[in-house]
């Protein structure tokens, strides 16, 4: 009897345990940024669209956002930061980069590089956010005050934006990685490249990893001291990011190739299936998503399910009469992706049952690459 009890408040703890374990909260939107700087609230639930920022700018960069609890800062190409209220889509404050005062002090000449905010996430740390300019100076500035508190300046422009590691601002100058101190911007440590380095490097598991222009992968420890590097056999054309499974490292071009983590020794290499149609599109890589043991990729003619383990193209759906546009996110059960109708779609994970969640989303159609950035929330 006695053991009976204790399995009674065993189970109940149990229970309780269960009870108050934290879940996920449920996202019902989904934000969509594409290559003319507009942006965009959908509903997932009813496909409407909540609000929508059309910026009118004759802006041809993909212009990137980064999420707070209420609100969204978000980095436009002409030189603007601005934050925006998540729920009303109202913009409260705008912030215009301005070269820096002193600039000169530090000997680099930008007088025939145009003033632009390149691929930037700004990077949120209390409340400060941090990012780099085309000017070669990477900022960081007060959420609040909106003043600068600090600047460091590199002898190149900047194309993509830093990132954190154990409390240290990461850097990309191109040929060489540079951690910063958080507090004041100065420099703590650098790793040189042979390679130079275009894509922001990726924090995973207590290492940092990088992907040069040819393919090349770097894994450094948080003093930037290299834990190994993979140079592909054939070299790539390298404007994907890395993705991390639990124990690989996923990326592509025209091929799609997996690393082990640990030692980053090759796993597979495929070529992508592809159909050129008579404008003479490619079978580049746009994006992918890692999720359970499989990878969802998209190119631009090809949705594709490919397994994790060997490689192997488990599903894929062909787009004959349309192309999908930049990135692909995966939510409760549904893959989201923009297509060249301008409408955005999303589809089963058996690849299926497509239907349109919301249309008319606009995007730059006059540039080689075209883009978008998607987050959910």
């Amino acid at each position: 009897m006695r053991l009976l009890h204790y399995a009674g408040f065993l189970l109940l703890g149990i229970g309780l345990f269960a009870c108050t374990k934290k879940q996920e909260p449920i996202k019902t939107n989904l934000l969509i940024a594409t290559s003319n700087g507009d942006l965009y609230n959908v509903n997932l639930a009813t496909g409407k669209l909540q609000w929508q920022i059309l910026d009118q700018r004759n802006n041809t960069e993909l212009t990137y956002f980064t999420q707070q609890d209420q609100t969204i800062l978000r980095a436009y190409s002409d030189k603007r930061i601005v934050e925006i209220d998540k729920q009303t889509g109202k913009i409260n404050w705008v912030f215009t980069d301005e070269v820096s005062p002193n600039q000169a002090e530090y000997g680099y000449n930008f007088s025939d590089v145009s003033h632009l905010l390149f691929a930037q996430y700004p990077i949120i740390q209390g409340s400060n956010f941090i990012f780099g300019s085309s000017q070669g100076e990477f900022k960081s500035v007060d959420q609040k005050t909106r003043k600068v508190k600090w600047t460091h300046q590199i002898h190149q422009p900047i194309f993509c934006s830093p990132v954190m590691f154990n409390n240290k601002v990461v850097i990309n100058a191109s040929s060489s990685i540079r951690t910063l101190n958080l507090t004041n911007g100065k420099r703590i440590a650098t790793f040189d490249l042979e390679t130079p380095v275009f894509l922001a490097p990726i924090v995973n598991d207590n290492l940092l990893y990088l992907v040069d222009e040819h393919g090349g992968v770097y894994c450094l420890d948080a003093d930037l001291n290299l834990s190994w590097n993979h140079k592909p056999e054939i070299e790539m054309f390298q404007q994907t990011k890395l993705n991390f499974s639990e124990k690989d490292i996923i990326y592509g071009d025209t091929a799609m190739v997996s690393l082990k983590k640990n030692g980053g020794k090759l796993n597979w290499r495929i070529v992508l299936p592809h159909q050129v149609d008579k404008e003479g599109k490619n079978n580049l890589l746009q994006s992918m998503e890692v999720r359970d043991d499989v990878i969802v990729a998209n190119t631009p003619h090809y949705l594709l399910v490919i397994d994790q383990d060997n490689g192997k193209v488990l599903k894929q759906k062909h787009f004959a009469d349309r192309e999908t546009i930049g990135q692909i996110k995966y939510y409760n059960g549904f893959y989201y992706y923009l297509c060249s109708d301008n409408n955005l779609y999303k589809i089963d994970q058996d690849l299926k049952e497509e239907t349109v969640v919301a249309k008319n989303i606009k995007y730059q159609t006059e540039r080689a690459m075209d883009d978008t950035y998607i987050e959910l929330y």
